[in-house]
């Protein structure tokens, strides 16, 4: 409710004053109604302005409140957020490290395993080098033995064709 006992005019009073200034009494009557009227409707008064005051101060107090509230629930969310993030980043550290290991285990073995094969194979490389050597000795001794034996025949055949020829 507004105060308008602040906002009465003494409207007798005011149409006195402008037609004493010299203003026709109609036009008078006319802008002291325009006034009154503004006054009464649409002009708001001192304790009109205050109360309108207390109350936004008071729908503003309430919304602060209501946002330190929600802002509070974001900022405790945001921590329970953080706190699942960390644990399933723990987790999933763990889960990669465990990993890691299966496979650094896996490739070891796996090169082990590829080592003793490599060492069975030069192994076997160098046995068969070995055989090679001797076989090649033997064949060596033979095509020796056997260049000789040519020798001896083919002496004996020059010889003999020299005998011959004579």
């Amino acid at each position: 409710m507004s105060d308008n006992t602040n906002r009465m005019i003494d409207t007798h009073a005011a149409v006195k004053d402008l037609t004493d200034a010299g203003m026709p009494e109609v036009q008078a009557e006319a802008v002291v109604a325009i006034q009154r009227d503004l006054l009464e409707n649409q002009a708001a008064s001192k304790y009109d302005l205050e109360k309108t005051e207390t109350s936004l101060r008071n729908d503003l107090e309430k919304l602060e409140a209501s946002l330190r509230g929600e802002i509070q629930d974001v900022r405790n969310d945001l921590e329970k957020l953080e706190a699942s993030l960390r644990g399933d980043m723990e987790k999933l550290e763990a889960t990669l490290r465990g990993d890691m290991e299966k496979l650094e285990a896996s490739l070891r073995g796996d090169m082990e395993k590829l080592e003793a094969s490599l060492r069975s194979e030069i192994q076997d490389v160098r046995n068969d080098l070995g055989l090679l050597r001797k076989d090649m000795e033997a064949l060596g001794s033979y095509l020796l033995t056997r260049l000789g034996v040519l020798m001896v025949v083919g002496g004996g055949f020059i010889i003999g064709l020299l005998e011959f020829l004579r």
